[in-house]
């Protein structure tokens, strides 16, 4: 399942039922806030901080084989190991540069679009070409 998460981050997601309302009785379920439940004291932990963010729906880590300019702008085009075809939005230059083998992490903004982050300092916006 987490492959498959993986396989399709960044591409359009398709919406069937764009002007479907739900029922008022499922409405008025939806809107009770849950009860609060106590944390165990391993959940209550919080996760090391040297290690990296896991992948969820909002951001995936991945690992560059190929990093390219598209002249005459200058912007970068970035492949993963596992297939996928970056290409960066914006026109920010980018430095220090990525090289093929360095991890970076792609997450999705707030409007749908994508950030993808070299470091903690360095991000591009970009999409998701294939």
């Amino acid at each position: 399942m987490a492959a498959e998460k993986r396989r399709v981050f960044g591409f359009p997601r398709p919406s069937l039922n764009l002007l479907h309302h739900p029922p008022k009785d499922q409405q008025a379920k939806a809107e009770k806030p849950p009860k609060p439940q106590k944390a165990s004291a391993a959940e209550a932990a919080p996760a090391p901080a040297s290690a990296p963010a896991p992948d969820d729906e909002e951001r995936i880590t991945v690992q560059l084989a190929e990093v390219a300019l598209i002249p005459p702008a200058n912007k970068l085009l970035l492949v993963t190991t596992d297939g996928a075809v970056w290409e960066q939005t914006d026109s920010e230059p980018v430095r220090p540069f990525p090289k093929a083998g360095q991890t970076i992490q792609i997450r999705h903004t707030g409007f749908g679009g994508y950030f993808c982050a070299f470091s903690r300092v360095t991000a591009v916006r970009c999409i998701r070409k294939h």
